[in-house]
């Protein structure tokens, strides 16, 4: 199936420095494995808080250009959080 995406050119005159992507995917819904929560918690949970910890909001790579995308659409970014930092700070809370 083909999709036509367009978007407006004054997107980029707010805050020309977006980058912006279009995924899309099918994926099977298996009963929950055991395995995959494995993983997470011994190598990729114990991976992002090594790479955030003692950091700034600002220093945490995609962070700081989507608070300033925000801010540049007249949002405020304490109010309303991108997803990645939402989860990044939950897994922050967790160490």
């Amino acid at each position: 199936m083909k999709y036509d995406v367009t978007i407006d050119k004054e997107l980029f005159s707010v805050y020309p420095e977006i980058r912006l992507g279009l995924l899309r995917f099918h994926a099977d819904v298996k009963a929950p494995d055991e395995r995959f929560w494995d993983y997470m918690n011994a190598e990729v949970l114990p991976q992002v808080r090594s790479c955030v910890e003692g950091k700034e909001w600002s220093e945490i790579p995609g962070i700081k250009g989507s608070r300033s995308a925000y801010k540049a659409f007249g949002r405020n970014p304490d109010r309303y959080r991108v997803s990645s930092e939402a989860l990044i700070r939950r897994v922050r809370r967790s160490i």
